[in-house]
């Protein structure tokens, strides 16, 4: 048997939930010896104890009264377990302790029934419950009750098992008087936003009003389009203010303010502000650097107390030219970079620069401009000479032409006039040539045996940096009378070519006429139908290619066109030159000729004569498949071939004597034939 015990009554309070008020307790009749459940208590007996009256009330609100075993005075019901309705009762299975509500005073609400007889018998039938042996959170709730003061009447019970050892039982208990769970929070006015709707500016809320008796207030601010939709919370924007961003712009804003008890968080969300706005940059000064000189770069800065504005605004630029007082300002197209490289048009102008700065929003925002002191006036810039030369050849009916190299224009751009002048053949004693004022020359006869200089000058105008620039080129070389003009007909598959008379010819004139022809060498290359040109040479090749020279001098009125035949029905090539300047007594002077079959194939050599001689070199080859490489300083006039298996012909000049070269021709490793003959000068 298990020693006696002096069961205690634990009687205290607790409010784990912030209870406030005063709670009160009346546990008279449960004081005295405590609860005692008899002697010698066997196995299977079933015991009540003495009702416990207890009295409670708050004058605040509701309460709850909680009962379990406690851990105080006295040990707890050793070997007796809690009573579990549906698992345990009063008639079989192991011991068990509980407690039964008999009445309880006033009309609270209540965990417990209070049955109809309040007799509490230890039937199965009454509504027993335990008494928890570990804690409070898992003790009986006896009462929950609104503002008031109740009393709850009490009766417990023990029931042994067949193995409980007999002997005198108690129950240390313990009464917990708390207050219940308060209710969440719940908005009774939602939040206010105050202040300013403008960038830079500082919004703040108020909590609201709410019922629950919040304990804190946490904040979240929400940007939202202009309707106050679509709105998205505000990374780190958690205090009660906010401090207005360039993000906000154009935006309004919510704040979410939740308010949080024991019970738990409700939020309310505040109506949205007005439209946020931006404010417009503001200018400072604008200034220009740089010299003042077309050609040179201006450079424009800001000064003075600029500020972006809020969103940030884009800086342009804008370049005017003014006149001298830096007035009538025009804008010059085109020009936006912060830097502007002066032009002609600048000079005798000066020049503004316009800075702004512009931002974008629905409102508040806007341009701020300001604009530099206008330049110095622009200076302009002289030309400069380089090298000046005649470049042309130095025969009568040739063009002389003004070449300037590496000369500047200056700016604004110098107007060029020249002068072109005769001279002695040391280039000295020159006079101006009346009229002759354009950029080139014919040579005249007048000219013939001297030599010829071009002045060429440039000149511009302005206030400051401009001028006159002006050179005299070296002479030419002394005027000869050689000139000629080319023209070229070809016939295919026939027996007769034609040439054209070229234009311009004259009594005086050289007529040379150059045939070329496949498998001529047995055929007679001659004129058809007159006898006005005397044939001065043929040479052929192997059957295959031959090249015929026909030469006349000018008399009076010509034929529009001459005819040339050689019996067989092969392609050819003429062409007709006209040779002003030439001894009539003795035109040609003399030929040279080469012959080949290989690919490889080269032209004789060119001997000189008079420097003012004129030597044409003709080069023919069966098919019309190769390339050629004149001696250096010759010009090619002619590149003419046939398209049935026949010539193709190449005819150069070259205007000077004493020189020596050959001819380079690539191609199939055919028949060729060269010629050249040199025309001697009056």
């Amino acid at each position: 048997m298990l020693p006696p015990l002096v069961a205690v009554l634990l009687l205290f309070m607790a409010a784990p939930h912030g209870a406030r008020g005063a709670l009160t307790l009346d546990t008279t009749s449960c004081s005295g010896s405590g609860l005692g459940f008899g002697t010698a208590v066997g196995p299977t007996s079933r015991v009540t104890a003495a009702d416990c009256t207890i009295g409670f009330g708050n004058d605040t609100g509701a309460v709850q009264v909680r009962l379990y075993q406690g851990d105080g005075a006295g040990a707890a019901m050793t070997g007796i377990a809690d009573y579990a309705p549906g698992a345990q009762d009063w008639t079989t299975g192991a011991s068990t302790f509980g407690a039964c509500l008999r009445a309880v005073s006033g009309s609270p609400t209540t965990s417990w029934t209070v049955p109809g007889d309040a007799a509490c018998d230890v039937g199965n039938a009454d509504p027993w419950n335990p008494v928890a042996a570990t804690s409070g959170a898992s003790g009986s709730v006896v009462a929950e009750l609104a503002t008031g003061t109740y009393t709850a009447a009490l009766r417990f019970g023990v029931r042994t098992g067949a193995t409980q050892t007999a002997g005198a039982y108690s129950a240390p208990l313990v009464v917990e008087v708390l207050q219940p769970t308060p209710p969440a929070p719940a908005n009774t006015a939602l939040p206010v936003i105050s202040g300013t709707a403008t960038a830079g500016q500082v919004l703040t809320t108020t909590d609201g009003t709410w019922t629950g008796s919040p304990g804190s207030y946490t904040y979240q601010w929400r940007r939202c389009n202009a309707a106050g939709a679509s709105c998205v919370d505000i990374a780190g924007a958690s205090a009660s203010t906010r401090t207005l961003v360039a993000a906000d712009v154009d935006a309004t804003l919510r704040v979410v303010v939740t308010a949080t008890n024991g019970s738990g968080s409700t939020p309310a969300t505040s109506v949205q502000t007005a439209g946020i706005a931006g404010i417009a940059p503001t200018a400072g000064t604008a200034a220009v650097s740089g010299t003042a000189t077309s050609g040179q770069v201006l450079t424009a800065s800001a000064g003075g107390s600029w500020t972006p504005g809020t969103p940030a605004g884009t800086t342009t630029y804008a370049w005017r030219r003014c006149n001298a007082a830096g007035a009538a300002c025009a804008t010059i197209a085109g020009q936006t970079a912060s830097t502007y490289t002066l032009t002609s048009l600048d000079v005798d102008a000066t020049v503004r620069a316009v800075i702004t700065s512009t931002n974008t929003c629905t409102t508040g925002c806007g341009p701020a401009s300001a604009t530099s002191p206008q330049t110095a006036l622009v200076a302009g810039v002289a030309p400069t000479a380089g090298t000046l030369t005649a470049a042309g050849v130095a025969g009568k009916g040739q063009t002389l032409t003004a070449a300037p190299v590496g000369w500047t224009s200056g700016s604004p751009t110098a107007t060029d006039t020249y002068q072109w002048r005769r001279c002695d053949a040391a280039g000295a004693s020159c006079v101006d040539i009346v009229g002759a004022t354009a950029v080139s020359y014919v040579v005249a006869a007048a000219d013939l045996d001297a030599t010829i200089r071009v002045v060429m000058t440039r000149a511009n105008s302005c206030t400051s940096g401009c001028g006159t620039v002006s050179l005299t080129s070296p002479q030419t070389a002394v005027v000869t009378a050689i000139v000629n003009v080319v023209d070229a007909t070809t016939v295919i598959n026939g027996t007769i070519i034609g040439t054209v008379l070229p234009a311009g010819t004259q009594a005086g004139d050289l007529l040379v006429v150059v045939v070329t022809t496949r498998d001529g060498s047995s055929q007679n290359i001659q004129e058809f139908g007159s006898t006005d040109f005397t044939k001065y040479r043929q040479s052929n090749n192997s059957n295959r290619v031959a090249i015929a020279i026909f030469y006349r001098v000018v008399t009076g009125g010509e034929s529009p066109s001459y005819q040339f035949n050689w019996g067989t029905s092969r392609g050819a090539t003429a062409t007709i030159m006209r040779v002003t300047g030439a001894d009539p007594a003795l035109p040609i002077g003399g030929y040279s000729e080469a012959f080949g079959t290989s690919a490889a194939q080269t032209a004789p050599s060119i001997p000189g004569t008079d420097p003012r001689s004129l030597l044409i070199a003709t080069f023919a080859v069966r098919f019309p498949t190769s390339s050629y490489t004149p001696p250096a300083g010759m010009t090619e006039v002619l590149d003419q071939q046939t398209a049935d298996i026949t010539t193709e012909v190449d005819t150069q000049q070259w205007l000077a004597g004493g020189a020596t070269g050959t001819r380079q021709a690539t191609g199939y490793n055919d028949d060729w034939v060269a010629q050249m003959v040199w025309i001697n000068p009056v």
